[in-house]
């Protein structure tokens, strides 16, 4: 959930679904190859198809690759947590940097502490320890 501190600040406080963070890929860079021959039209189609679909056709094919596999492992995962009864990583992010990090065990118990570090980020009490380990999540 999004939460506002008192001096305007966004935060998102959340549970962490799945044991690993999904990477957030940038567009790939492209270089245009010279393009020979004297028929201007066939220049332009061809830079077109080279430039803007050829990549966004890899790009969304890729996509939906990964976003399928994680459907595919989230049931597993979910599972597993249950089962294994592990706690649930909660975390406080400001900037996309996670600034506090901690296990609550249990389904209840976590949604209730993660209403009181909502809260707490209203109320302007954002001293944590130091969350360096978490850091990288």
């Amino acid at each position: 959930m999004k939460v506002l501190d008192p001096t305007g600040a966004e935060w998102v406080v959340r549970r962490r679904w799945l044991p690993w963070r999904r990477r957030v890929r940038d567009w790939p860079d492209i270089d245009v190859p010279e393009v020979g021959g004297d028929d201007l039209f066939a220049a332009l189609i061809f830079l077109v198809v080279a430039v803007v679909l050829v990549p966004l056709v890899i790009v969304a094919v890729v996509l939906v690759a990964e976003i399928l596999l994680l459907l595919l492992l989230l049931p597993i995962v979910l599972l597993v947590q249950v089962l294994r009864r592990g706690g649930w990583p909660l975390l406080v992010e400001r900037d996309t940097l996670v600034v506090h990090a901690e296990n609550v065990r249990g389904w209840a118990l976590s949604s209730r502490r993660l209403t009181e570090l909502a809260d707490q980020v209203r109320r302007g009490d954002t001293e944590w320890p130091d969350t360096a380990a978490w850091r990288s999540l």
